[in-house]
């Protein structure tokens, strides 16, 4: 059986509406003789507003196994840099119009 690695921010028991599109990929790839292994936070599954998804979990790493695939949990952090965005509007504007700039595809 093949090995197939899945980085996903997503995946259950978050209660997202995300989680299900990688959760559905590690299901089906097993039925094509591929074996996932998921790489995601660590969720509660009682997330249920924006700053809920966004917060910091610092629970050690853990590991579950079923016949499916298996999947390993992570501590998250959220970045203090997206804190400063939305305390400062100034800040959101500036380096909003800069990111648009250099990353858009056709800025050189």
């Amino acid at each position: 059986m093949r090995k197939v690695l899945v980085i996903t921010y997503y995946f259950p028991p978050c209660t997202g509406a995300p989680s299900w599109r990688p959760y559905s990929w590690a299901l089906n790839f097993s039925k094509h003789n591929l074996k996932p292994t998921v790489i995601t936070r660590h969720w509660t599954g009682k997330e249920s507003s924006w700053e809920d998804f966004l917060s910091d979990n610092k629970s050690a790493p853990s590991y579950s196994s079923n016949e499916h695939f298996d999947v390993y949990y992570l501590p998250s952090k959220r970045y203090k840099f997206n804190d400063l965005l939305v305390r400062y509007r100034w800040a959101r504007f500036v380096f909003g119009n800069l990111y648009f700039y250099f990353g858009s595809e056709g800025s050189f």
